[in-house]
C-alpha cells in the first residue's frame, strides 16, 4: 500500500482512539507538540489490549522519555513499573509527570546506562511479567540479552519502532548513511529474536513496527 493509503488508515483509526483520561490526553498532546518520543496512538491501543489480557504485576521499561508509557502501564494495570532513562533532562521530566499523575508510589525511574542497570537488577534477582523496549535502536540486541535473566516462562517482551521509519523493510536497499547503522542493526536483531529458541516472536505493522515475544 502507498504512503497515502497508510495515512488515510491512520487518520481513520485515530477517530476511535480514546485516551485513558484527561491527564493522559494532556500529556500526550504535550509530548506530540514538543516532539518527544512517545508511543503512537495505535501502539498504545495495541499495548493496552496485551496488558488487559496479561495483567502483569511487574513491568520493566527501557527508554522512559517523558514517562508517558510507564505512567500508562502503571495506571492501567496498577502494576509496579521500573523504567530506565539515560538522558537526565527527560528523566527529570518523567519523574515530574509521575508525581503529577499520582503514580510516584508505583513507578521507579533509574537514570543511567540500561545494560549496567539491568545487570544490577539481575544480581537482585528481579523478575518481570512484561518488558517494553523503546530506547536506542542500535542496542536492541544488548537490551534483549540483558533482559533474558529478568523474565520467566509466560513473560511478554515488546520491542517498539523496529521498522525504523519503514526503512528496515526496504530491503535490499540501504538507507542514507545517518540511518544505516540503526537499520542494519535492527535487521540483524529481528532475525536474531525470530530464531531465538527461548521465545515465540511475532512482528506487527503497528506504529513504526513492533515485536511481541512470549517467553517459553
Amino acid at each position: 500500500m502507498s504512503g497515502l493509503i497508510y495515512d488515510a488508515i491512520e487518520r481513520y483509526t485515530d477517530r476511535f482512539y480514546k485516551p485513558l483520561n484527561e491527564d493522559f490526553e494532556k500529556l500526550r498532546r504535550f509530548g506530540e507538540e514538543n516532539h518527544f518520543a512517545i508511543i503512537t496512538r495505535d501502539t498504545e491501543n495495541f499495548l493496552l489490549s496485551l496488558l488487559a489480557v496479561k495483567r502483569p504485576e511487574s513491568i520493566l521499561e527501557i527508554g522512559s522519555s517523558i514517562g508517558y508509557s510507564a505512567s500508562l502501564f502503571a495506571k492501567f494495570c496498577g502494576a509496579r513499573v521500573d523504567t530506565i532513562e539515560r538522558d537526565s533532562e527527560r528523566a527529570r521530566a518523567a519523574i515530574n509527570n509521575f508525581e503529577e499523575l499520582g503514580l510516584g508510589g508505583l513507578v521507579r525511574l533509574y537514570e543511567g546506562e540500561a545494560c549496567e542497570i539491568l545487570k544490577g537488577f539481575a544480581e537482585e534477582k528481579r523478575s518481570y511479567g512484561f518488558v517494553f523496549i523503546d530506547a536506542a535502536k542500535s542496542h536492541y540486541r544488548e537490551f534483549w540479552d540483558a533482559c533474558m535473566s529478568l523474565v520467566h516462562s509466560g513473560s511478554i517482551v515488546v520491542c517498539d519502532d523496529v521498522l525504523f521509519k519503514g526503512l528496515v523493510a526496504s530491503e535490499p536497499e540501504l538507507p542514507k548513511r545517518k540511518h544505516r547503522t540503526n537499520v542494519l542493526k535492527l535487521r540483524e536483531f529481528l532475525s536474531y529474536i525470530h530464531a531465538f529458541e527461548g521465545a515465540d516472536t511475532r512482528l506487527f505493522a503497528v506504529g513504526d513496527g513492533l515485536t511481541v515475544s512470549v517467553i517459553r
